[in-house]
């Protein structure tokens, strides 16, 4: 009897322990994985992102507005089940944090994160529909109703789980339902990833414009970054913000010298029949070839070549692929270029009108290839861009175009 307890009792106290650690370790590590997948997601110029600063994971943006991410790697249980304490204990822990003012409910996004697919309960299903501070209560009412029974006898409630009977008890009384809550409820989210958070973080990763074949190599350095630089933080006491510029300088210097790709990828599609007709009609550019005298086809492919231009301009930058200051450098290389095929035609081509050195001087540009930072773009951008600064009269093809063409204001 004694050698059979002794095999129960090794059975029962070493596996779940380790289990136990194992699922901590996930947590924790989830945290970090999803700290960088906001920083890829929901950052711009200016935000930051914290790391148990006032929630698992958070976004506070420039503007003012956060977004209060909690996280849970589950195995085997319903995190977001009507009587999961994981669900109950977030929200009063976002109470609390509301009701000692280090969150704004009216002005934050409270996400609930699980990585892996499941089906919310009914509760948690209409806490997200909840959309304003009126459904949001009516949503809260009819939950406690149906956990705790109905008003005034609550003839379930002490049937609950103790533990879930605590994290409920800290929402809401018999008669009120606390301050803050409906509106933490009106801004509820739940998140849910594929199961795997890695390869979710792989596919956020590829929208950066990064080449396939970098995409791991790119997503484990940046996984190692956030982690070096919150450990630096954490470890003087201090709150684990990253900034968002820092993080963006320090992924772009990465991408320059580890990703080999010298080609930036064009995703502008063929322009609609309305906007050429309009460009054609209105724009500065389109009168710069009119005054040379460039013949249909030539007008045409310069509409063409400026719109789509403009696309992967905005696309690039988007994406973080470019910055504005490689594309500063990349206007000056071609305004140089211009400049240089100016004189050039003016001295070897004297004796020609001012119309066919204008068109000449054209034709020369359009042949031009210039990189953006070392990589090589589509044909149509680089002369997209020549009547980009055409069309802010920066440049020009007839000898007399500032003249000619009166300089006009906004944007181009």
């Amino acid at each position: 009897m004694k050698a059979t307890n002794r095999k129960r009792e090794r059975r029962t106290s070493g596996p779940p322990k380790l289990a136990t650690a194992a699922g901590q370790g996930l947590g924790f590590s989830l945290q970090v994985t999803r700290l960088l997948a906001r920083l890829l997601e929901d950052c711009a110029p200016g935000d930051s992102v914290c790391l148990e600063a006032f929630s698992d994971v958070g976004v506070a943006k420039a503007d003012g507005t956060a977004i209060a991410e909690e996280t849970k790697s589950t195995h085997g249980y319903n995190p977001v089940s009507d009587r999961a304490v994981s669900l109950w204990k977030t929200l009063a822990n976002w109470l609390h944090a509301a009701k000692v003012g280090v969150i704004s409910p009216k002005r934050t996004r409270f996400v609930l994160y699980v990585s892996i697919p499941v089906e919310p309960g009914v509760v948690a299903q209409s806490f997200v529909q909840a959309g304003d501070g009126a459904s949001a209560l009516a949503a809260l009412r009819k939950a406690r109703e149906g956990l705790w029974g109905s008003a005034p006898e609550f003839s379930t409630r002490e049937k609950l789980p103790a533990e879930l009977g605590f994290q409920i008890a800290r929402l809401w009384s018999d008669t009120t339902i606390s301050r803050h809550l409906p509106d933490i409820i009106a801004n509820f989210e739940i998140v849910l990833g594929t199961g795997s958070p890695t390869a979710d973080l792989h596919a956020l990763m590829s929208r950066q414009l990064i080449s396939p074949e970098m995409c791991e190599t790119v997503t484990r350095w940046a996984l190692g970054w956030v982690k070096l630089e919150t450990d630096k933080l954490l470890e003087q006491s201090l709150p684990a913000y990253l900034a968002y510029d820092d993080f963006k300088g320090a992924l772009l210097a990465f991408c320059r010298t580890h990703d080999r790709t010298d080609m930036l990828m064009g995703f502008a599609g063929e322009p609609s029949a309305a906007e050429i007709d309009a460009h054609r009609q209105f724009r500065n550019y389109v009168r710069q070839l009119e005054l040379v005298e460039a013949d249909d086809e030539d007008i045409l492919g310069a509409v063409n070549d400026h719109l789509r231009a403009a696309v992967d301009r905005t696309t690039w930058a988007e994406k973080g692929y470019v910055d504005p200051e490689m594309l500063q450098t990349y206007e000056k290389e071609l305004k140089r270029t211009w400049k240089n095929h100016r004189d050039q035609t003016a001295i070897a081509q004297s004796a020609l009108g001012a119309e066919a050195r204008g068109r000449l001087l054209f034709l020369r540009c359009a042949e031009h290839r210039a990189a953006v930072n070392g990589q090589q773009c589509p044909e149509y951008f680089t002369r997209g861009s020549f009547h980009s600064l055409s069309d802010a009269l920066t440049i020009g093809w007839h000898p007399d175009y500032s003249t000619l063409l009166p300089r006009r204001t906004g944007g181009t």
